[in-house]
């Protein structure tokens, strides 16, 4: 088998959320990213270690700008609640986005996590697949070994 586009080519990485450990009672958002110049984004969740009894909720949040204007959650784009005590540490969690599942007019998402009871480690990233205009930037990769 012969492949013709490299990952690089066709994924880019949006945004990113270095490891690191979330404090109970934690609410972020990753940030708001465009799918303007993509037909679909895969926002990838790594969970580290979580205290025993820790809790993650993620959803998927649509927004009218860059800053989240009048944001609304996606229908069927929300985790089940993660917990320590149901094994739910390391693992991985991925969110597929395509860009007909938006409401009319929005074009921005952005995952929001909410870490409750005890810490948890993650990691998230956000990548923009089956670009409209190919190739995709390069300026987000620290590297490209091909």
């Amino acid at each position: 088998m012969s492949y013709t586009e490299q990952f690089a080519e066709v994924h880019y990485p949006l945004a990113n959320e270095p490891p690191d450990t979330f404090a109970f009672g934690a609410a972020f958002n990753v940030g708001w990213v465009s799918m303007e110049n993509y037909h679909r984004i895969a926002i990838v969740v790594h969970i580290g270690d979580m205290v025993a009894t820790s809790t993650i909720n993620m959803r998927v949040m649509e927004g009218l700008t860059a800053a989240g204007g009048t944001p609304l959650a996606i229908a069927g784009k929300a985790s089940t609640a993660l917990t320590a005590a149901g094994g739910d540490g390391n693992e991985i969690v991925v969110f597929e986005i395509r860009s007909e599942e938006l409401t009319p007019g929005y074009t921005w998402v952005n995952l929001e996590v909410t870490v409750a009871v005890a810490d948890s480690e993650l990691s998230v990233i956000y990548y923009g697949i089956e670009p409209r205009y190919a190739p995709v930037p390069t300026a987000n990769w620290s590297e490209i070994v091909d």
